[in-house]
Formats: C-alpha cells, sequence, structure tokens
C-alpha cells in the first residue's frame, strides 16, 4: 500500500467522525492552524517522531499542547496516528481532509505554479473563470517555479492542466522518441 492510499484511508474514517459530530468546520480551521507543526521539518514534528523519547511522553506532549482549544476527538486522532507512527501522513491526511470539506462546504483550493509572478487583475481572471466554471468558491495558492520557462501548471483537486514550456518541450520529446522506436 502506498503513501496515497493510506493517507486517504485515514483522511475518510477521519472525516466520517467530523461529518457525524458535525465538526467538519471546526476540525478544518483546527487543521490548518496545525499543519504546519506536523511538517517533517518542524521542530514539534521531530519531537514527536524521535525515538529517543518513549511513548508515554509524546502523547503526554501532544495532549499537552493540542489539548485546550482543539476537539478531543481530533487529538485522539493524532495520538492514534502517533501510536500507529502515522505521523508522517499527516500533511497528506491533512490536505485531502482540506478538500472534502472543501467539496461540502463548496469551496476549493486550487494550486498555480508559474515560471513568474503573476498580476493581481490575472489572477482575479482566473479566479472568476475558475469560479463560472466550477460552481465553487475558488482560493488560489500560487508558487513559482522557474524551471517551467514560461506558461505554468493549474492543479485542480487531483487533475493536473500543464500549459508550460517545460511540459510542452518534455510531450514534444516523448513523440519524437516515440516515432523513432
Amino acid at each position: 500500500m502506498n503513501c496515497s492510499e493510506i493517507s486517504f484511508r485515514y483522511t475518510r474514517a477521519l472525516y466520517s467522525i467530523a461529518s457525524r459530530g458535525k465538526k467538519v468546520e471546526r476540525w478544518l480551521k483546527d487543521m490548518v492552524v496545525l499543519a504546519p507543526f506536523f511538517e517533517g521539518k518542524s521542530r514539534f514534528f521531530y519531537l514527536c517522531a524521535s525515538p529517543q523519547l518513549d511513548q508515554k511522553s509524546k502523547i503526554e506532549f501532544l495532549e499537552r499542547c493540542l489539548g485546550g482549544d482543539t476537539d478531543k476527538k481530533l487529538v485522539d486522532f493524532f495520538i492514534f496516528l502517533l501510536k500507529k507512527r502515522r505521523l508522517e501522513f499527516l500533511p497528506e491526511i491533512i490536505a485531502e481532509f482540506k478538500r472534502l470539506a472543501g467539496e461540502e462546504l463548496g469551496s476549493m483550493d486550487v494550486l498555480l505554479t508559474t515560471s513568474v509572478p503573476i498580476d493581481e487583475e490575472t489572477e482575479k481572471k482566473l479566479q472568476v473563470k475558475l469560479e463560472e466554471k466550477l460552481h465553487k468558491k475558488i482560493c488560489i495558492k500560487k508558487e513559482i517555479d522557474p524551471t517551467l520557462i514560461s506558461g505554468g501548471i493549474l492543479m485542480i483537486g487531483n487533475q493536473r492542466i500543464d500549459s508550460s514550456l517545460r511540459g510542452r518541450l518534455q510531450r514534444l520529446r516523448k513523440y519524437l522518441l516515440r516515432g523513432t522506436s
């Protein structure tokens, strides 16, 4: 089973619990706040994953750090992942939870990767077009990748639209190599 399958299974279970308890929005807000702490390079994650601490100490640490404002069942889920040694999947689980919640709440995050920064007017036009097409509130996350040469890549859920020069050159290369076989 690969990482995505594992993450997806945990996300579906977590989302099911949140839906039954009518806590999707609350948990989504909590996860957005907590996500940076569980990324692989954070000190918080390093401490939770450290082999030098025993599991009991890690659980107490998580309960102290998350116990205040975070829903008890969500804290229990994080502890469950810690016990199963699956905390490294948390960023993927949070991303998938956000996607599922967005579907239910009528919003969607899209990722736009361009070779150079785009101006606000172009971003707004793209946002309006996507909202008309998808009938959802769109939030555009932007990244810059100069290796694209020009153009960009738009990720809508798991759909990838590549209109970058790098992507076109790669497709042309594949086509030409296929013809010489």
